[in-house]
């Protein structure tokens, strides 16, 4: 019996469990792909196991050929497996599969049809130099189309795990190493066969081989979770952001865009990267302005969006700058939130401090600025004085003209007063049909003589649709050693009912 074909059922039976296991577990990273893997090394150890116990050549040839489908699709999987733990599977579109199964498919069909052409094998027959039969297989250009392909899969792969080891850290670089001990094993291997370095004559290990990779592969994804726990590969996380990655060299040559910056700036990405920053933003100057200066950073508007951007230099290890990152996120959204926000505090803010009907300050306000007004006149021992006025026979302009009226009046007469007032006063409704004039730095002689002229521009203006308005008045002024202002509101109350009860339109001061 063939020893060899002892050993093709140890990767038969081990990597048909493994690959078993590898799709019950494929949630894992990597885990499906290798399941494939393992069930085409399960395929081909398999069928060359028979072909090496076999005595005939027509079976031989047949067992081959059956391997074959297994043997073109290895290096496919194995490329597939590597691209799946780099987070990169995105990348295998229905399109780019079917164009890595091509070869295998064209290569396949050619040692199909071998007996036809002799070009895949040019000679097939048993060698009898051994002490049990082997079939002897001389290899025809068609062959090494096949070979070609196959290392360019398998030295495509390893250079791509070469290059995340060198960008990973330490323990992530250990586990990688695993991965790429376990690759070279089937190119050593295939290549003995291949020139016959060592004497094993026309027995083909690279079954063995490959067993051997997928065995390292099992190793990390299920004993270590290696592809569980390291990083999700950088490519994603960039391409992944919600904000737009812009990177610069030192030279100012765009480098590196991500979607979100394309979709932000509106540029071609891919015609972009590689041209001067003042090409590739030509029409964003307030972009180039501010890569080009020393703020970290700053807001912009670019087309109708508001784009807040944030600089980063780029150092090497020895301290050498590299270039920028800029990072730019679309804050327009969030601006048209705080602008409504804002505009919403100052309604609300409206709402509490003003009179609804006339507009002047509510009663909560004129408390809040007398107690203010009361504290800086004895502070500073300025005069302060209050005029308190109403409306002369409000309840007959509602009565005779409605309700309506008498709200116009109102309001007709807080415009007239405000305007006429001077900037440091304030005027605000008491309540009901009663105003309240906070004149600060102004004496009681003062502030009846402004009280006269407001009660004569009222009494000979004329308003619509009530024609004429008068207004009763009373003037009080904060008394010296008076710690609050509740006597001041009690002598312009009474100051005002005395010009009531004297015939109205008129103004008395106490």
């Amino acid at each position: 019996m063939n020893p060899f074909a002892l050993l093709m059922f140890i990767p038969t039976v081990s990597c048909g469990l493994l690959g078993m296991y590898s799709f019950y577990k494929r949630e894992l990273t990597g885990a499906g792909p290798l399941g494939f893997l393992m069930l085409a090394i399960t395929w081909w150890s398999t069928m060359y196991g028979l072909e090496l116990l076999s005595n005939d050549l027509q079976q031989m040839r047949l067992l081959n050929s059956i391997s074959y489908p297994a043997i073109v699709s290895l290096p496919v999987f194995v490329f597939m497996f590597v691209m799946a733990i780099l987070d990169r599977r995105e990348w295998f579109t229905f399109k780019r599969v079917v164009l890595l199964f091509i070869v295998p498919a064209i290569v396949n069909l050619t040692m199909w049809t071998n007996e036809f052409h002799w070009l895949f094998y040019t000679v097939s027959e048993i060698d009898t130099q051994w002490p049990f039969p082997v079939q002897k297989l001389v290899h025809g250009p068609l062959f090494w189309i096949n070979i070609v392909y196959t290392y360019v899969l398998l030295v495509g792969s390893i250079v791509l795990l070469l290059r995340e080891w060198f960008y990973s850290e330490r323990p992530y670089r250990t586990q990688l190493s695993i991965i790429l001990l376990g690759m070279a094993f089937p190119i050593l291997v295939n290549l003995n066969y291949l020139f016959k370095i060592l004497p094993v004559g026309y027995i083909d290990l690279t079954p063995v081989a490959f067993f051997l990779t997928s065995l390292f592969a099992a190793l990390s994804i299920f004993r270590f979770r290696l592809f569980d726990l390291r990083p999700i590969a950088k490519e994603t996380v960039i391409r992944n952001l919600e904000d737009g990655i812009v990177v610069i060299d030192k030279s100012d040559i765009l480098i590196d865009v991500n979607p979100v910056s394309v979709k932000l700036l509106e540029i071609d990405g891919e015609k972009a990267l590689g041209l001067p920053i003042d090409d590739a933003f030509s029409r964003m100057p307030a972009l180039l302005g501010f890569i080009g200066s020393t703020d970290s950073r700053s807001e912009m508007v670019i087309g109708e969006r508001i784009v807040e951007s944030r600089k980063t230099s780029i150092m090497s290890k020895r301290g050498r700058l590299r270039g920028h990152i800029v990072l730019l996120t679309d804050i327009t959204d969030r601006k048209r939130i705080e602008e409504a926000l804002k505009e919403s505090q100052e309604m609300y803010r409206t709402l509490a401090t003003t009179d609804m009907l006339t507009g002047v300050l509510n009663r909560y306000s004129l408390d809040q600025l007398l107690e203010r007004e009361t504290e800086r006149s004895r502070r500073y021992r300025e005069p302060l004085s209050v005029i308190m006025f109403d409306l002369d026979d409000l309840k007959k302009i509602n009565d005779t003209h409605g309700h309506h009226a008498g709200d116009t009046a109102l309001k007709a007469l807080s415009f007239q007063i405000l305007s006429k007032i001077r900037k440091s006063d304030s005027l605000g409704r008491w309540g009901g049909d009663e105003f309240l004039i906070v004149a600060p730095s102004t004496d009681l002689d003062g502030a009846l003589e402004m009280a006269e002229k407001l009660r004569t521009e009222i009494d000979s203006g004329e308003f619509e649709a009530i024609d004429k308005l008068s207004i009763s008045m009373g003037v009080s002024s904060l008394e010296v050693g008076e710690k609050d202002y509740d006597g001041l509101l009690r002598r312009v109350d009474r100051a005002l009912y005395e010009s009531k009860r004297r015939g109205k339109n008129r103004a008395t001061a106490i």
